[in-house]
């Protein structure tokens, strides 16, 4: 996830993906999270080296439970130990997944970021490397491959103009 806090601690690749990241609850529970205020008075269990652990806690929260992996935070939430899950919604599917859940368990609610998704590349790899990597998804964006394999791997129908945008 490229955000303005991570942007200088890697050299970018893309934009690979638009992504929604937004609180889930589970399919018939009375939460409704309308707000980050709203999500604040709920158990929110994240990893944290997740890019929304750290937005969460840039934005003052204080009630959330670290752990150190995507499968200890799901089994929480299958548990009941988290009422919340935060997860974006191109990831959903794969979280739910590892506990045996799917996704009409959950119920979507409020968004609470919004970026895209590149390649992150170390801030040691040379320029060059980086260009090449660039220039070659530019082609594959001029040539269809790239909307091709958008549409197959995330099953949609129309691939968000941005991402068919070519470097400068």
């Amino acid at each position: 996830a490229r955000s303005p806090v991570r942007g200088a601690a890697f050299q970018w690749v893309g934009p690979l993906a638009q992504t929604l990241t937004r609180f889930y609850v589970r399919k018939g529970s009375a939460l409704r999270i309308t707000s980050l205020e709203a999500a604040r008075a709920q158990r929110l269990v994240l990893p944290r080296q997740w890019y929304s652990y750290e937005y969460l806690r840039g934005q003052g929260f204080d009630n959330l439970y670290t752990v150190t992996s995507a499968e200890t935070m799901m089994q929480m939430f299958r548990q009941g130990r988290a009422d919340v899950l935060a997860a974006s919604d191109i990831a959903l599917p794969g979280l739910l997944s590892i506990v045996g859940m799917s996704p009409d368990e959950v119920e979507a609610q409020f968004v609470f970021l919004r970026h895209e998704s590149y390649l992150a590349l170390s801030p040691q790899t040379d320029p060059a490397v980086v260009r090449r990597w660039q220039a070659a998804l530019d082609g594959l964006k001029r040539d269809g491959g790239f909307a091709m394999s958008y549409r197959r791997w995330f099953a949609s129908p129309s691939v968000p103009p941005r991402l068919l945008e070519v470097a400068p």
